[in-house]
């Protein structure tokens, strides 16, 4: 197993190496079980809900719920490294079957029923589907509304950051960064907003380039440094920030 997860952690890259690794050693690893050739774990990251990892070690194959388009993931890469460095937190267990499930008697229904059929699941299984909901706009974002290919670490242009602005009042471009200073009734509030700044950063692993407390202000400044620039990463987290508001 060990040079099989070493095989799958050399394809990935540099910066998501060190990134996954940065999880893995921020306990991101919520939840994992190993069965059968098969790794499964939940991961925290920057959307609410934990991300779904499995890796197939039988059959070469992994995947991840979170949006990432490129070849293996800084989730996909935490699992990895836990396996090999601390096996001790995966539980034994009989996973659940690895052969996708057949489709066939889902696409015969008709809109009606399939939305008959979904509304019903969304009652008597609320979590999961919030849960696949939130990540499937995610990918959709990310596919569609963020510039066909473009990967969510890829530096913007002028235009594309102006366009964005739009839904962040107050933010604006300062010296390369996108930056906000935000005011507050007293000190301590500043502080206290600062603080819950600091433990979005540390869930979303996507920190601010300065976080600074002022008398009843503070300002926040994101770029993206290895892209060289603002990046779609930078506008999420703006826009986390003003909903601690």
């Amino acid at each position: 197993m060990r040079l099989e997860l070493e095989s799958l952690l050399a394809l990935a890259e540099e910066g998501v190496l060190e990134r996954g690794r940065r999880r893995f050693l921020q306990g991101a690893i919520l939840e994992a079980a190993r069965g059968r050739g098969r790794l499964q774990a939940r991961v925290a990251g920057s959307s609410p809900f934990p991300y779904r990892v499995e890796i197939d070690l039988r059959r070469g194959g992994w995947r991840c719920t979170c949006p990432y388009r490129g070849l293996i993931c800084k989730h996909v890469v935490a699992v990895a490294l836990a396996a090999l460095e601390a096996p001790e937190i995966f539980v034994r267990r009989r996973l659940g079957r690895a052969s996708p499930i057949r489709l066939e008697p889902f696409l015969t229904l008709s809109e009606e029923e399939l939305m008959r059929f979904l509304w019903g699941l969304a009652e008597a299984r609320p979590g999961p589907l919030h849960e696949f909901a939130h990540h499937w706009l995610e990918r959709h974002r990310e596919k569609c509304g963020g510039g066909g290919d473009r990967n969510m670490a890829d530096p913007l242009s002028e235009a594309q950051i102006q366009q964005e602005l739009v839904r962040l009042p107050g933010w604006a471009v300062v010296a390369g960064r996108l930056e906000k200073t935000f005011s507050f009734g007293s000190y301590s509030e500043g502080v206290a907003f600062a603080v819950k700044v600091a433990l979005l950063a540390e869930r979303s692993d996507h920190h601010p380039d300065s976080l600074e407390i002022m008398w009843r202000k503070v300002r926040v400044a994101y770029v993206t440094h290895s892209a060289g620039g603002i990046t779609q990463l930078d506008l999420e987290a703006a826009a986390k920030v003003e909903a601690l508001l």
